[in-house]
């Protein structure tokens, strides 16, 4: 599984993308109850996904250097935009992100690079962080205050850039404090504004706590937070009546 997103406009429901299987599947919280979204024959190696304010769905096509955006009112059954139309364009797409506006930010794997494309899939001639990534790009998140959080994987860090430019704002890795990070995947922000990393080399999640003035800047805005508790796998029994809305699909169209 890879990608894994929720839509504010229906809560209970996280989507998912199933690499190995060139498909999009939905879970229900509630029921566990699992519902394909774009069945395969579509996509080829999707790796991320990322939805708009509508709840359109945008999904990276790694296989085929494209990003496809699924319509909400159709229940993502059909195809209503492609972004890149050339390798040159677009090469490996992986992490994704989409702004208020409708921009689409999209982490370039082949050059290394975020590429913007407008809300028309026009891509802009300024891409963000060329020659600063070492490679994958598997995860981008836009938070609250302007700014957009890239995963460097290869670079084990997680690389800052201010929106209303482009610029770097900060490197946060690959040493912050006493923690070493590896293989540096997913990024979310929690409700308080803590930054969680995924780590796949370390196979782990670390936790950073903002700063006085969480601000991206040269120096680190987020300390690391050594793990306070003992996770145990223990399943928890489905404590939610929710009821999944959704209407199973098995065709897509473009």
């Amino acid at each position: 599984l890879n990608g894994m997103k929720a839509w504010p406009g229906q809560p209970g429901v996280v989507y998912m993308v199933e690499t190995n299987f060139n498909q999009v599947v939905a879970l229900n919280v509630g029921t566990g109850i699992v519902t394909t979204i774009v069945p395969s024959g579509t996509l080829n190696i999707p790796i991320a996904m990322a939805f708009d304010a509508s709840g359109n769905m945008y999904v990276s096509d790694y296989g085929n250097n494209r990003v496809v955006e699924f319509s909400k009112t159709s229940n993502y059954a059909t195809i209503t935009q492609v972004f890149g139309t050339s390798l040159s364009d677009l090469g490996g797409p992986e992490g994704l992100a989409v702004d208020s506006s409708g921009n689409v930010y999209v982490g370039d794997t082949s050059h290394h690079r975020i590429d913007v494309f407008s809300p028309t899939g026009v891509l802009q001639p300024s891409s963000w962080g060329t020659g600063l990534f070492t490679q994958d790009i598997q995860d981008i998140r836009i938070d609250g205050n302007g700014f957009l959080w890239a995963s460097d994987r290869e670079g084990n860090r997680v690389l800052v850039f201010d929106m209303k430019n482009g610029q770097l704002a900060e490197p946060l890795g690959p040493t912050v404090g006493s923690l070493t990070m590896a293989g540096v995947t997913g990024l979310a922000f929690g409700p308080s504004g803590q930054l969680y990393v995924g780590e796949l080399n370390n196979q782990r999640v670390d936790r950073f706590n903002p700063c006085a003035t969480p601000t991206p800047t040269s120096t680190n805005s987020f300390t690391p937070v050594p793990p306070t508790f003992t996770f145990t796998n223990t399943p928890v029994p489905p404590t939610s009546t929710f009821t999944n809305t959704l209407t199973p699909t098995n065709t897509s169209s473009s």
